[in-house]
């Protein structure tokens, strides 16, 4: 049996991802549940910008699924993309009608679910050389 056969006993790297992948799907479902309960305070800035109402819901539809499918391994490269997608609207929403204050929450919270889609889809060369799949490929010893 080689090293690469061995059952791995070492999940500091799984832990590392798995953290920030949680936080952002915890955050993202405490940010949409109130747009899907209709909370008309939330509502309001999408009054200001001039979205239709059923955008509010779309995006809190988008915030807790996204959130959701972040809490399951099988799902968590959908749910990253979505909610980079929602993220994404919002920080364009809030650059061209000045209101930049939550531009970097966004941000942060696009980026952490756009690297949590990356790594939990397979793609991630880091989490395929920490597999031993890359050592494999590249013919490595």
């Amino acid at each position: 049996m080689t090293t690469l056969d061995a059952p791995k006993t070492d999940y500091s790297s799984s832990l590392r991802w798995l953290v920030p992948t949680i936080a952002v799907g915890v955050i993202m479902i405490l940010a949409g549940a109130p747009k899907l309960a209709d909370n008309a305070r939330l509502y309001e800035p999408f009054v200001e910008f001039g979205w239709p109402r059923w955008t509010y819901f779309a995006t809190g539809f988008a915030e807790v699924g996204g959130g959701l499918a972040l809490l399951w391994r099988a799902t968590r490269p959908i749910g990253g993309l979505v909610i980079a997608a929602a993220m994404a609207g919002a920080i364009l929403t809030n650059a061209v009608n000045g209101d930049v204050g939550f531009i970097p929450v966004n941000l942060v919270l696009g980026a952490t679910a756009t690297a949590a889609a990356w790594h939990w889809s397979g793609l991630s060369f880091a989490r395929q050389f920490e597999e031993g799949e890359a050592v494999q490929r590249l013919n490595l010893p």
